[in-house]
């Protein structure tokens, strides 16, 4: 369990299917009956630089999140 903008939250990290890069996915408890579920996953580079960690990802993946629910939260007037 971790939390994600305020959110309990379930994340797993298993590898990109086929790449292997990192992929990043939450699942969070948002209401009574209803979650959101995003993921994230790195791209493969163009050139010799590594792939971001797994943390890297993660992290982004939680500003993402966040930028989601603030504007579910405005389009329901919240």
């Amino acid at each position: 369990m971790v939390t994600v903008a305020g959110f309990g939250a379930v994340r797993s990290t298993p590898p990109a299917p086929g790449s292997g890069l990192p992929l990043c996915q939450v699942v969070l408890d948002v209401a009574d009956g209803a979650s959101l579920r995003a993921q994230l996953q790195a791209n493969p580079t163009r050139d010799d630089s590594p792939p971001p960690t797994i943390d890297e990802v993660c992290a982004r993946l939680g500003s993402t999140v966040t930028t989601m629910l603030k504007n579910l939260r405005e389009q329901q007037g919240q």
